[in-house]
C-alpha cells in the first residue's frame, strides 16, 4: 500500500466545545497563485484553500508556511466571528514550515489574548489538545490525544529534515498552522499527517518554533543549518576492529562531504565521527539529551545551531583523535542541488525554440516518469546531487517548440545542459551568459550523456521572435532573467 504524507489544508470544523482560548484562533483563507513547471512561461492559474493560525503577543498570528505559499490573496477571522480581514505575510520559513501573518486593522485584536508558548519539549505520552478548522464547517475544532514520539523526520512542506513530534490526536487538511496546547501553553503547530494510516498526526515541536521566533526577533530569517555530508554506521565488527573501534564506543564513518559546508571543510573522507559539541555518537549516529531524556539523531545538534555560532567536532583520523572547531556561516549553507521553490514563477529561457529551465522539485512533480530508465541523470541529481564550487543548481532542456531552427532535435526532452561551446555550465545564469557570447557561427550545447545540439546562431536569434509569436509566448526568457 503506498504511503504519502500529506499537508493538512482545506476547510472547516468538527463540533465546538467551548474554550476561553478560542478568540486566540483563526481560520486563514488562501488565494493562490499555481504555475505549471511544464509550460513556464504560462500566466498562474489561482486555486483557494483554508486552514488555521493563532494569535501570538506583538498582534502577530502564527500558521504554516504552506498554508499561505503562492499567496496572491489572504484572509483570516477569528474562531468567534464570522467577518473576515485582510492579512499579509510578514515572515515565511518554508523550511520548517512556520509563518507569520499581520493583520492592518488594529480591531481585529481587540478583546483578544495572544497565546503563550510552553518553555520544553513535551514527553512521550503527554497529553495535548489540537485546536483549528478541519474539514466540514466553519466552527473551530478541538481533538485531544497524546505525544507518541519525538524524531527527525522530512517536513512534507519542504523536503527539509527536522524535529518533528508525532500525536494522535485526529488530524484532517484545515488544520494546518493550528496550535496544539498543553495546559493551556502552546507546545508545538499542527502541519502534516501521515496517509493512509489512523491518528497519525505531526506538529512542529517548541525547539524549531524557538528557532523561527529567534531570528524573525534578530530581523531577518535565515534558516536551519543542515548536515548534508553521508555517514556509515560501524556496527559490523570486523569494521570496528578494522578501524580500532572499543566495543563499548560509537561513531560514524565519513563516506563524504560537501565541498560547500562550513563542517565539509573540517572532516575528511575516512574521518570516524564519534562527538558533536562534546555529546558521544553512538554505533547507529544518535546522541543523549540530557535536557529532554530522550535520544536524537546527531544531526539535531548540527540543525539546532544559528548561523554565526561555534561547532566543536572530535574525530578519529588515521588512528589519532582530532578536536575540530568552526563556525556555521550563512555562506556555507549546504543547500542541495535539486531543490524546491516558493513564492516565485519558474525560471525558463528560450533560444532557437529550445527550452531550458533550472532543475527543481516543483519541475519534477509536473511531469509523468512514464520510462524511468530515461531519466536516470535527473534521477541521481534528485537523489545524491549537493551544490559546490563548479555547480550551483543543474540545467535541464526540458522540451523544444517546433520550428525550423531546431529541426531533427523535436525529440529531445529532460536532458541535462554539460557545456556550451566547451564552456561548463553551473546555472541556468551562467547558460544565458555563454550562449549570448557566442560570437561563431555555431550554438554548441552538449548534454551530460553526451548529445550534441548544433545550432545556427544567426537563424535561432532570427526565428526566437517567430516562435514566440507562434506559441503565444510574451518573452524568451521569465522576468527574473530579464
Amino acid at each position: 500500500m503506498k504511503t504519502t504524507i500529506l499537508t493538512l489544508l482545506l476547510l472547516s470544523s468538527m463540533i465546538f466545545a467551548r474554550d476561553p482560548i478560542r478568540d486566540s484562533i483563526v481560520q486563514v483563507s488562501t488565494t493562490h497563485r499555481a504555475y505549471d513547471y511544464e509550460s513556464p512561461w504560462a500566466p498562474p492559474y489561482l486555486k483557494r484553500s483554508e486552514g488555521s493560525g493563532f494569535i501570538i503577543e506583538g498582534s502577530r498570528i502564527v500558521t504554516n508556511a504552506h498554508v499561505i505559499m503562492n499567496a496572491s490573496f489572504i484572509e483570516i477571522r477569528s474562531a468567534s466571528s464570522h467577518r473576515w480581514y485582510e492579512a499579509e505575510v510578514k515572515v515565511v520559513a518554508h523550511d520548517c514550515d512556520l509563518a507569520i501573518l499581520e493583520v492592518k486593522d488594529p480591531s481585529f485584536f481587540e478583546g483578544k489574548l495572544p497565546l503563550n508558548f510552553g518553555s520544553e519539549l513535551l514527553y512521550q505520552q503527554e497529553e495535548v489538545s489540537v485546536y483549528g478548522f478541519p474539514i466540514g464547517g466553519r466552527e473551530l475544532s478541538v481533538t485531544k490525544g497524546i505525544v507518541s514520539r519525538i524524531d527527525i523526520t522530512s517536513y512534507a512542506h519542504s523536503g527539509a529534515h527536522l524535529l518533528t513530534a508525532q500525536i494522535d490526536a485526529p488530524l484532517n487538511p484545515g488544520n494546518s498552522g493550528g496550535p496544539v496546547l498543553s495546559e493551556g501553553q502552546v507546545v508545538g503547530v499542527a502541519h502534516q499527517s501521515l496517509f493512509p494510516g489512523r491518528n497519525i498526526g505531526y506538529m512542529i515541536p517548541i525547539p524549531i518554533i524557538k528557532h523561527f521566533l529567534e531570528e524573525v526577533d534578530r530581523g531577518e530569517y535565515v534558516g536551519f543549518p543542515e548536515a548534508t555530508f553521508s555517514l556509515q554506521p560501524i556496527r559490523n565488527p570486523a569494521m570496528r576492529k578494522y578501524y580500532g573501534i572499543e566495543e563499548e564506543s560509537g561513531g560514524l564513518l565519513v563516506v563524504s562531504a560537501p565541498s560547500n559546508h562550513d563542517i565539509g571543510n573540517l572532516i575528511e573522507r575516512g574521518d570516524i565521527l564519534l562527538e558533536v559539541d562534546h555529546h558521544p555518537i553512538d554505533s547507529s549516529g544518535w546522541v543523549k539529551l540530557k535536557e529532554y531524556g530522550i535520544s536524537l539523531p546527531f544531526q539535531y545538534l548540527i540543525m539546532m545551531k544559528h548561523f554565526g555560532d561555534p561547532i566543536d567536532l572530535l574525530v578519529m583520523r588515521k588512528g589519532s583523535l582530532q578536536e575540530l572547531s568552526c563556525t556555521i556561516t550563512r555562506s556555507q549553507k549546504a543547500k542541495p542541488l535539486v531543490k524546491k521553490e516558493f513564492d516565485k514563477p519558474p525560471s525558463y529561457f528560450i533560444i532557437g525554440g529550445i527550452v531550458f529551465q533550472p532543475l527543481v522539485e516543483n519541475y519534477l512533480r509536473a511531469i509523468d516518469f512514464d520510462q524511468p530508465h530515461r531519466f536516470v541523470d535527473v534521477l541521481y541529481h534528485v537523489i545524491k546531487g549537493n551544490g559546490d564550487k563548479d555547480r550551483d543548481e543543474v540545467v535541464v532542456l526540458s522540451s523544444v517548440l517546433d520550428d525550423a531552427a531546431n529541426v531533427g532535435y523535436q525529440h529531445l526532452e529532460k536532458k541535462i545542459v554539460d557545456k556550451v561551446n566547451g564552456k561548463k555550465i553551473r546555472s541556468l545564469i551562467s547558460f544565458i551568459s555563454e550562449v549570448e557570447k557566442v560570437d561563431q557561427e555555431y550554438i554548441f550545447i552538449t548534454t551530460q550523456d553526451g548529445v550534441e545540439i548544433i545550432l545556427d546562431r544567426d537563424l535561432a536569434i532570427k526565428r526566437n521572435p517567430v516562435i514566440m509569436n507562434r506559441y503565444l509566448i510574451n518573452s524568451d526568457r521569465s522576468v527574473d532573467l530579464q
